[in-house]
């Protein structure tokens, strides 16, 4: 089978740097090649070297008319190819409908141009949809229910259970290591993370906090300064929170592994952040907030907590329910470990996409 996979034009790729999207990308591209599949995964542009990836210019995403450029010359290059598999690009399905797949890892470019029109609407009808999670597709399909539901799949997204894997246990009177990793930004809830933290260490201080990534993800700007420096100010405050900055990916799994407790406080419904999956997939049971792919994700009670959004109170409660009952991080912590085994594993993503692949094939 020929596969082209495309990058949605916004998204550079950092082969040492990226995030949920790129991973996901990445893994595909693995995947694929790993069992035969003769694939490419096209980028508008690359640091680093992998193979399997070819750069195809952006012209200017911003740019209304200068962005089809870019879908054009991807529809060019793979005219071989049994499917083309685009993320975030439902461009590719009004050009070229009948083997194209839109993969759609949240709704922020979900948008359908020209829907309005017939002959539109009769090539998005020939197209298949991929939806990172169960609401995300729900969603859509409010948006566009005329769309045959043949024609819509959901696919969860996976992580590679080989390279993220349990630690050692904790010694019984060590100090609790807790993890956040991601954008310093509102919507990943990084300052009702130190909320929170604040509120317990008025009463405990047997745990570290370690706190990785920055603010300035897609580069430097206003916005992402000003999230900086408040921060590093809170941060500033506490004597359990240590700033660690951005890790490289592959070290990832090393540095999960030496964590027993997980937090993932987004406020935002985050589509199927691959953030929970990845700590799951290192033992650690995960705090989330009840909305969004977490939902979906984590079994409240079982491989971690969902409490209410928005409520740092809720997850101080959690944290400091883990810091009493030490033998439950271990007990969920193998309970999540399983659960993204049999559920959320980059060979499951992939076996089903594959499965996804074929039946596109089969209905032609």
């Amino acid at each position: 089978m020929k596969v082209a996979i495309l990058q949605s034009p916004t998204f550079p790729l950092n082969i040492d740097y990226h995030g949920g999207i790129e991973v996901v990308e990445l893994g595909e591209l693995d995947y694929l090649r790993d069992k035969g599949h003769q694939s490419i995964l096209y980028v508008p542009s690359l640091v680093g070297n992998k193979n399997g990836i070819k750069v195809i210019r952006d012209w200017g995403w911003q740019n209304r008319y200068l962005k089809w450029k870019y879908y054009l010359e991807f529809i060019l290059r793979t005219a071989q190819c049994d499917i083309r598999h685009g993320h975030y690009t439902p461009a590719i399905a009004l050009l070229a409908p009948d083997n194209s797949l839109v993969h759609f890892p949240g709704l922020a470019v979900s948008e359908l141009l020209l829907y309005r029109l017939k002959w539109a609407r009769f090539r998005y009808h020939r197209a298949h949809y991929i939806f990172c999670a169960k609401w995300v597709k729900d969603e859509f399909c409010k948006k566009y229910p005329e769309i045959p539901d043949i024609k819509l799949h959901v696919l969860y997204n996976g992580v590679d259970v080989c390279a993220f894997k349990p630690g050692v246990a904790v010694n019984r009177n060590e100090k609790i290591k807790i993890l956040w990793y991601g954008v310093w930004e509102e919507e990943k809830g990084i300052f009702d993370l130190l909320e929170a933290i604040r509120q317990v260490e008025q009463k405990r201080d047997n745990f570290t906090v370690n706190i990785v990534g920055s603010a300035s993800y897609e580069g430097e700007t206003v916005k992402s300064r000003r999230d900086d420096v408040r921060v590093h100010k809170l941060a500033g405050k506490l004597n359990t929170v240590n700033l660690i900055g951005p890790i490289k990916y592959q070290q990832l799994p090393k540095y999960l592994s030496e964590h027993q407790l997980g937090i993932f406080p987004s406020t935002y419904r985050d589509p199927f952040p691959l953030v929970p999956l990845e700590m799951m997939a290192a033992g650690l049971p995960v705090i989330a907030y009840d909305l969004g792919g977490p939902k979906e994700a984590i079994v409240n009670g079982k491989t971690g907590f969902l409490v209410e959004n928005k409520r740092p109170d809720l997850l101080a409660g959690r944290i400091e329910w883990f810091l009493d009952n030490r033998q439950a991080i271990a007990e969920m912590g193998k309970n999540a470990r399983k659960h993204v085994e049999d559920n959320f594993s980059l060979e499951i993503h992939g076996r089903n996409l594959v499965g996804i692949y074929q039946k596109m094939m089969e209905q032609r």
